[in-house]
C-alpha cells in the first residue's frame, strides 16, 4: 500500500506505527516535495472476499513543524469512510492493482523498482541441525550458495514445520541471521521466514558465510519437538548436506531452490 504527500522543501518526514499487526511502514521521497508512505508484508495473503486491517500509523517532519493540510492520497473527509482511489495497492511484482499515481509531472514519474529476476537453481542451500541430540530444541543451520551468475541481493527462505494445534512455537531470532529479517508464518505447515536483503552474493559465495544462519525452535513448554513430522526438518541432523525441502525465493517471489509441502 502506498499513501502520497507533501512536505515544506528542504524537510524530512518521519513514520511513527501505532499499531502494523503485520508488515512494515516506511517512507521514501517520491517526487520533489512529495514522499510515499509504504505499507509492505511480503509474507501477506488475502484471500478473495476477506479484508485486511492495516493498522494505524502517523507521519510527522522529524523537526515536528506543520505538514501542509495538501496530502495527496487525502481525498476522503475525517471520519468518514470511503473508497480512495488516492491510495495505490501493489502486489509483490509492483503491479498496481488499485488506485492511481498522484498528479504530479509525468517527467518525474518513476514506476515502482523491479528487482532482477532470478532462475531456479540460482542458490543451493546447505544445512544442519546443531541441536540434533536436544530432543525438544532444533538449531536449523543454513548456508545459502550462490550457484548462478547474477549478484543477488535479496532473497526469501522458508522453513517449515509441522504446527501443534496444543503448542505454541517460540522462535529464538537473536542468534546469528545478518540482514535477515526473521518471522514466523501461521499455516498447517507453519514456517519461519527470513526476509535478507542488500547481500551482495557473488556467484559462487556463500551467505553469510561458510559458517551459515542459525536460529532455534522451541514449544513454549519445552516439550519434545518431533522432528520427524517437520517438512524442512525430518532430513535435517548433524551432517551439511543440501535441503531441498528449504525453500528460497528471489525478491519477487519466484520460486529458485527447494519444494514447498
Amino acid at each position: 500500500m502506498r499513501y502520497f504527500f507533501r512536505v515544506p522543501a528542504g524537510t524530512t518526514p518521519v513514520v511513527s506505527s501505532y499499531y502494523v499487526p503485520k508488515g512494515q511502514v516506511s517512507v521514501s521521497p517520491y517526487s520533489g516535495n512529495v514522499w510515499a508512505a509504504d505499507w509492505s508484508d511480503d509474507a501477506g495473503m488475502l484471500l478473495p472476499g476477506a479484508k485486511q486491517d492495516l493498522g494505524d500509523f502517523s507521519i510527522h517532519l522529524s523537526t515536528w513543524g506543520t505538514l501542509p493540510e495538501t496530502d495527496l492520497s487525502l481525498s476522503y473527509k475525517p471520519g468518514r469512510l470511503a473508497a480512495n482511489q488516492r491510495i495505490l495497492l501493489l502486489d509483490k511484482m509492483g503491479h498496481f492493482v488499485w488506485g492511481a499515481l498522484p498528479n504530479v509531472s509525468p517527467d518525474t514519474i518513476q514506476p515502482p523498482p523491479q528487482e532482477p529476476i532470478l532462475p531456479p537453481g540460482s542458490v543451493k542451500v546447505v544445512a544442519w541441525d546443531e541441536g540434533a541430540q536436544e530432543a525438544n530444541h532444533p538449531k536449523p543451520r543454513l548456508v545459502i550458495q550462490n550457484t548462478g551468475t547474477q549478484t543477488i541481493q535479496h532473497l526469501v527462505v522458508r522453513y517449515f514445520f509441522q504446527a501443534n494445534a496444543t503448542k505454541t512455537a517460540v522462535l529464538e531470532s537473536d542468534w546469528y541471521l545478518p540482514k535477515c529479517k526473521a518471522s514466523l508464518i501461521s499455516g498447517p505447515n507453519q514456517s519461519v521466514q527470513l526476509d535478507c536483503r542488500d547481500l551482495a552474493l557473488a556467484p559462487g559465495a556463500s551467505y553469510p558465510d561458510a559458517t551459515g544462519l542459525i536460529f532455534g525452535l522451541h514449544w513454549s513448554d519445552w516439550s519434545a519437538w518431533s522432528r520427524a513430522l517437520d517438512w524442512s526438518g525430518q532430513y535435517l541432523n548433524a551432517i551439511h548436506n543440501p535441503n531441498a525441502h528449504i525453500v528460497v525465493q528471489d525478491g519477487n517471489a519466484n520460486l529458485i531452490w527447494g519444494q514447498t509441502p
